[in-house]
């Protein structure tokens, strides 16, 4: 039999078919924390749920109105901390909506650790009728109401003060509804809204809250932002999808939305002031013309738009032909041979001129085009490996970046071989460039992919390293064959007494776990001199050589040779 441990004063609960468990006047619950289900219930918690005592016992997110990713780090926090507190004033139970709080701890069940804990009716002291659908939905489109928002941001509101969690809240109001009303009629308006909010639903996570303000304005939380110019695109997504007109009693009707975005601060304590923020931004992206969003803040709405539109830019510039790849020289410190090459994506836009890649890899990654773009520059390099073989210039190894991102995508070995099949390299002439976090990821989830890759006879070098958070037991079991000392620190040598103490750590350690050592970013003779003096293997940078495009590269090549 199992043992419940008490967790409340005064209460001693050993078996939940105890006299105490089961006579309990208010619910209990054993909920197990790693997937929210109810382990089991007494008397007065199959009441409340309206559950069998002789069947399966559901899951606690089917009763409350809480987003389930959102409730299980609610209660895997509370598993590590000890206490459980959950205040729920929209739950979903029979045909109405419910204010529920819980209140529990640890407790001991079937041999793991669980939560016992307490459930009220919250709802039974405002009035007898708790929430009526009516009051916490819009009866229009289905969505929540301002109030059911309202709930949801504070929520999150509370989460962000504890947490620092980053979100967003967007209005948006249609363009120029009023006319369409008056022209087409209270229903053909009204179809519009409802047609409005399912596409609009379409474009957030489990996790966000999409309601309807009243009249044409609607609202958008979204939680959890990784990066906060995750917000601005998806404002540039949902005003894309307008381009689509919406069907009506058999005619097309296009219409434009305006945008406000706020951003979380914390000295922002209240949900109201996010929506006069919100609706503040608003209010200027109607009058710079509508079809648009501004953020609140014009530093951040600068920054962002510039980022969007970047990131728009570098997507027709994969098709448009305007993205290059130049090649960096590695040399050997003992021979001044080449032994490598470093493919470097490069971007001449039509009307910025060059943008650098400090200014669109970051968004790449941040809009996910850089999985598109690593493939592309991936296929190039190969490509170009295959002329250099031919003619026997081609050096030890092509180096190509892979990002983190793209390890991700379930493709990426099948990318990989299909780069070598076309072009016919031999894998062990392709070096791939990885970052410390894909090295930390190497004994979990990135494993078989990097073990893929390693049998097909594809090398690896881990790049900038000192830079990010690896753990020398990660380095040790991951099998790469060189190590990239990172240009900020070469940079520094050999006058800062910081920085030449790192590059030489780094270079001892290399040595001891038998990798080449390449240093990035040489720029000067006394440099490379210290570099060479360290035993460091190979060096890149504009001492010997910038990074050229495919002719320049070749006629470096025929030179040194």
């Amino acid at each position: 039999m199992s043992e419940l441990e008490p967790i409340i004063p005064n209460i001693e609960v050993t078996d939940p078919r105890s006299a105490l468990f089961r006579t309990a006047g208010f619910a209990m619950f054993v909920i197990d924390p790693a997937d929210a289900k109810i382990l089991v219930a007494n008397p007065a918690g199959e009441r409340l749920f309206g559950l069998s005592g002789d069947a399966p016992v559901a899951s606690l997110e089917t009763y409350l109105s809480i987003p389930k990713s959102e409730l299980l780090n609610i209660l895997h926090r509370a598993a590590e901390v000890g206490v459980l507190e959950i205040r729920d004033r929209h739950a979903p139970i029979g045909d109405s909506h419910r204010e529920l709080e819980f209140h529990g701890g640890l407790v001991q069940w079937d041999g793991k650790q669980c939560l016992l804990s307490t459930a009220f009716d919250l709802s039974q002291i405002h009035g007898p009728n708790g929430w009526s659908e009516g009051t916490s939905f819009d009866p229009l489109t289905f969505l929540p109401n301002k109030d059911l928002f309202s709930d949801r941001l504070e929520q999150t509101l509370a989460r962000a003060r504890r947490t620092n969690e980053q979100f967003a809240v967007l209005i948006l109001g249609l363009d120029r509804f009023k006319q369409l009303n008056e022209t087409h009629g209270h229903t053909t308006g009204d179809e519009l809204l409802k047609l409005f909010a399912e596409r609009l639903r379409g474009f957030v996570r489990e996790t966000d809250t999409v309601a309807r303000l009243g009249g044409d304005e609607f609202v958008v939380l979204v939680t959890a932002l990784q990066d906060v110019a995750h917000s601005a695109i998806l404002a540039q997504k949902i005003l894309r999808s307008l381009a689509d007109p919406f069907e009506i009693l058999g005619v097309d009707m296009r219409i434009t939305v305006s945008i406000g975005i706020a951003l979380y601060h914390p000295e922002l304590t209240a949900p109201g002031d996010y929506l006069e923020r919100s609706d503040a931004a608003l209010s200027v992206a109607k009058q710079e013309g509508r079809n648009t969003y501004r953020f609140h803040t014009e530093t951040l709405d600068d920054l962002f738009r510039t980022e969007v539109a970047i990131g728009t830019d570098l997507h027709h510039a994969l098709d448009d032909e305007e993205l290059t790849i130049q090649y960096q020289p590695q040399i050997d410190l003992r021979t001044n041979r080449v032994v490598g090459l470093e493919a470097l994506a490069r971007w001449s836009h039509h009307r910025r001129g060059q943008v650098t890649p400090s200014e669109f890899i970051g968004v790449a990654e941040r809009t996910n085009l850089i999985v598109p773009l690593g493939i592309w520059v991936l296929r190039q390099a190969c490509l170009q490996a295959r002329i250099w073989l031919d003619q026997g210039l081609l050096p030890d190894v092509m180096a190509i970046n892979l990002s983190p991102l793209q390890f991700k995508d379930q493709q990426l070995v099948a990318d990989v071989r299909g780069a070598l099949g076309e072009s016919g390299v031999p894998p062990e002439r392709i070096e791939l460039e990885i970052t410390e976090s894909v090295v930390m990821e190497s004994m979990g989830g990135y494993h078989a992919t990097l073990a893929r890759l390693r049998s097909d006879g594809i090398r690896f070098a881990i790049d900038d390293f000192g830079t990010g958070y690896s753990s020398l037991k990660y380095l040790r079991s991951f099998p790469a064959d060189k190590l990239k000392v990172a240009q900020e620190f070469v940079s520094g040598v050999p006058e800062d007494r910081n920085d030449t103490a790192i590059v030489r750590a780094t270079i001892d350690l290399a040595k001891d776990m038998e990798m080449t050592v390449i240093a990035e970013g040489a720029e000067t003779a006394a440099q490379v001199e210290f570099l060479r003096a360290l035993r460091c293997d190979q060096v890149q940078g504009y001492y010997f050589s910038q990074p050229l495009d495919p002719d320049q590269a070749t006629a470096f090549l025929k030179e040194r040779k």
